[in-house]
């Protein structure tokens, strides 16, 4: 089982590595932290459920300002001010190549997981966790996007009889 800095590592690598190689906007990590088990957030989350070998959530917080600059990088466009359904579809491609990565990361540390396609939530909500989080945040030309990720195991899953 992979250790909660080398989770926190693989997040942050992943996230370099899709923002600065994939879509060329400059990244860096910030210190991870632990937080509790509530993630409160007023704006958008795209949410990775992670299974296989290392089992949880991969949840990235975004505001909606970092989301429409994304949407301008990722697509070539400038002064996007709306989300219409291309920029909804830019921010499901955004979580896709970061589920891409988080699964090739975990592959080289030896641990096989499948990453959902992702879910997107917009406004204010509340994400608890009973495991709690580790946060990574990562700045980058964008803005900042904060990656929680909570991890379960499989004992505490529920039998259906």
């Amino acid at each position: 089982m992979a250790a909660i800095t080398e989770i926190s590592q693989i997040i942050a690598d992943v996230g370099a590595i899709i923002l600065e190689d994939k879509l060329g906007i400059e990244a860096v990590s910030m210190d991870n932290d632990v937080s509790d088990n509530k993630l409160k957030s007023e704006h958008i989350t795209i949410i990775l459920q992670v299974i296989g070998d290392i089992e949880g959530q991969i949840i990235c917080n975004i505001n909606r300002l970092t989301c429409l600059n994304l949407i301008e990088q990722m697509c070539g466009r400038t002064n996007v001010t709306l989300f219409d359904d291309k920029g909804w579809r830019v921010l499901h491609e955004f979580g896709r190549l970061f589920g891409q990565g988080i699964c090739k990361k975990f592959k080289e540390y030896g641990l096989s997981v499948y990453v959902t396609k992702p879910l997107i939530n917009e406004g204010s909500h509340m994400i608890h966790s009973y495991t709690g989080f580790i946060m990574v945040p990562l700045l980058c030309s964008c803005g900042f996007i904060d990656v929680y990720f909570t991890q379960h195991h499989r004992e505490e899953y529920a039998e259906c009889q």
